[in-house]
């Protein structure tokens, strides 16, 4: 155990936390505009919440070719 992994450990640390609130805080928002929590009733978000899903990764691209590296 040195210096380094002791950074990159905090770091490690920092990051699940900021992508864990920021995945709750989607997930509310989602929560709070649909009205609901079943699963099968979230489909078509972009008409819901268009700016979100514009910022999202388009996931059918990625099976597609792009992400494949």
């Amino acid at each position: 155990m040195n210096m380094q992994g002791v950074q990159g450990a905090v770091y490690q640390m920092l990051n699940h936390g900021v992508s864990t609130g920021g995945l709750f805080l989607i997930v509310g928002m989602l929560s709070d505009r649909r009205h609901t929590r079943l699963i099968a009733e979230y489909g078509g978000l972009k008409k819901v919440m268009p700016r979100l899903v514009a910022v999202l990764p388009d996931h059918h691209a990625c099976r597609r070719s792009a992400c494949r590296g």
